[in-house]
């Protein structure tokens, strides 16, 4: 996560709303900007926080998530800057896939 702003910093690309245990906390809101920065997903980091796809480009949608958009830009940049290094070492290094039939490996 060479881009994504300090976790003290992704606290304040936090949008401030309505408290609910069950919505986007700061405390969420900081980790799915992790977890999109690991992953390249929307879908995945929102499931790894336990929300949906939808509400959070909700909250990307809010009025007041500028920063919020704005850690989001560098978290998804960092993330497919790491899926383009791991296609590249695949490319490289190719990749061995091992299938098993009839309880023998077959590679």
């Amino acid at each position: 996560m060479d881009n994504l702003p300090a976790p003290a910093d992704a606290n304040s690309a936090a949008i401030a709303r309505r408290q609910r245990l069950d919505g986007w906390t700061a405390a969420r809101q900081r980790d799915f900007l992790m977890a999109l920065a690991d992953s390249g997903s929307v879908s995945a980091a929102a499931a790894r926080v336990g929300m949906s796809r939808q509400s959070v480009y909700l909250l990307r949608r809010h009025p007041k998530a500028e920063d919020f958009r704005a850690a989001w830009d560098l978290a998804m940049a960092d993330g497919w800057r790491r899926v383009e290094e791991s296609a590249m070492e695949r490319v490289v290094n190719g990749e061995t896939d091992i299938y098993e039939r009839d309880g023998v490996q077959v590679t």
